[in-house]
């Protein structure tokens, strides 16, 4: 039969591990945080890429107006 003292030892690996499995646990749940906003993401880079070719042309056409 287990000793007081081992129980205690016991107890305390136990809150260790619950410890070690809530962090992978948090962890986890941020991956798939992240991996449900993957499309969200792709989705306003690809809107921004579009945006940015358009203000890009904008620029070079004030540039070629402030020339003349």
């Amino acid at each position: 039969m287990p000793t007081k003292a081992d129980l205690e030892i016991q107890i305390e690996s136990l809150k260790e591990q619950i410890k070690r499995l809530q962090e992978s646990e948090n962890k986890l749940e941020k991956e798939l945080y992240r991996a449900k906003n993957i499309p969200q993401i792709s989705r306003n880079n690809t809107i921004l890429t579009e945006e940015n070719k358009k203000l890009t042309e904008l620029l070079k056409i004030s540039n070629i107006i402030n020339d003349e």
